[in-house]
């Protein structure tokens, strides 16, 4: 597993990942929210969102985005 930066190339594998989960938030609309897409599109700019892709398939397992200057997971 590689954990790094998310990217702008990683926006697909992130809303695919929110569409499987987005029940589990009782969030149906949360992949095609702007407000969501809004968020992802600012945590990757000020580097704030972390992804963990399997290495040999390119998977994505995971995303988390934090806030420095909360000093929290956001």
């Amino acid at each position: 597993m590689l954990i790094r930066w998310a990217t702008n190339e990683d926006k697909q594998a992130w809303v695919a990942l929110a569409e499987n989960i987005a029940d589990i938030f009782d969030a149906p609309d949360m992949p095609t929210s702007q407000s969501f897409l809004e968020y992802m599109d600012n945590k990757i700019a000020t580097h704030e969102a972390l992804i963990a892709i399997h290495r040999m398939s390119g998977n994505c397992f995971g995303v988390i985005g934090f806030s420095r200057e909360n000093n929290r997971i956001s």
